[in-house]
């Protein structure tokens, strides 16, 4: 019986970290995603006008994330798939605006949070 509660005991503190700790690991998780943007963008064949535009979009995203404020991991999740799909195989001149879009769809969610997450007045 003792086991068992210990056991118990074990989980709650293991979910209560994972709980307390979910905001670091999804704000890791979206930096390490941001990075590897900015690599493939800056590796691409685009002019560097349309590199710095893209990257200056990161930049803004990752300054609302010091900041504090973050996506959730649904939407996340979409705009990542998104821009992923276009950086797989090289950034074509009509992807950049895309991505740039994608990019500037989160940073507005980040700076305007939802109405619906907002408290009634």
């Amino acid at each position: 019986m003792a086991a068992l509660r210990n056991i118990g005991v074990g989980l709650l503190v293991v979910v209560a970290v994972l709980i307390a700790k979910w905001p670091s690991f999804v704000a890791k998780g979206i930096r390490h995603d941001l990075h590897e943007y900015a690599k493939a963008i800056r590796g691409c064949d685009q002019g560097l006008s349309d590199k710095e535009r893209l990257l200056d979009v990161i930049d803004a995203v990752e300054a609302q994330l010091d900041s504090g404020t973050m996506p959730s991991m649904f939407s996340w999740t979409a705009h990542d798939d998104a821009i992923r799909a276009m950086l797989s195989d090289g950034i074509t001149p009509d992807e950049v605006r895309l991505i740039e879009r994608e990019l500037q769809k989160i940073e507005r969610k980040l700076v305007q949070p939802s109405v619906r997450s907002r408290p009634a007045e």
